[in-house]
């Protein structure tokens, strides 16, 4: 699987986030109008090793929208890391996976400011004790399975992918979020499971 980051937006409409993009003369795509929060898919956040651009990213984004945002970045399944904006500021993350070495780590967040940090930002009628108790099973796994050394892969083992998957179904984010980025659009006709086309998002060349 290969990298991919993008960044949820919420509060703006798709036209918004289209316009603020643009306004930053981006290379990136912007998620279908279907979709429930605007996602933003940047070329240079796709392209970079760290996480230093998403997060420079969400920071100008939620500034010039003033908006709350949800980062991911998914290194090669290696480790996930969800990042969280609010109206030009960085609150702060989690990471999951490649634990030895977690992206930002002086930022790293509780489970539970986690939890309602998200709910917070969503502004929806999510229930936080049960996003923390989501989250929390998710990390007893990680730990379950490190213990064990089960391979990676192997069937039933949770991986990055699969819990931003969990991730995106819990927190009502939408089909265009997990396991898609910049690349994955541009390489790509439609999902593998054929919840989008390519044709349905906007692609913006900033220059």
């Amino acid at each position: 699987m290969i990298s991919y980051s993008n960044i949820v937006l919420v509060g703006p409409s798709h036209r918004e986030a289209v316009y603020a993009v643009a306004g930053l003369s981006r290379i990136a795509y912007v998620s279908p109008p279907s979709e429930r929060y605007p996602v933003v898919y940047d070329k240079q956040c796709d392209d970079a090793e760290g996480w230093e651009p998403l997060r420079d990213l969400g920071l100008e984004l939620t500034n010039a929208l003033d908006c709350g945002a949800l980062g991911f970045r998914n290194a090669t399944d290696e480790h996930l890391l969800c990042m969280l904006f609010s109206r030009g500021h960085y609150l702060g993350c989690r990471a999951w996976g490649g634990q030895a070495n977690p992206p930002c780590p002086e930022s790293l967040l509780p489970t539970a400011v986690f939890a309602e940090l998200i709910c917070d930002l969503l502004d929806e009628e999510l229930d936080m004790r049960g996003i923390a108790g989501l989250l929390a099973r998710v990390d007893a796994v990680l730990a379950e399975e490190e213990r064990e050394g089960l391979v990676k892969y192997a069937e039933g083992v949770a991986t990055p992918f699969t819990i931003h998957t969990v991730l995106a179904a819990e927190l009502a984010l939408g089909h265009c979020t997990a396991g898609i980025g910049f690349h994955t659009i541009l390489t790509a006709e439609t999902g593998e499971d054929a919840s989008w086309r390519v044709d349905d998002f906007r692609r913006i060349d900033g220059k």
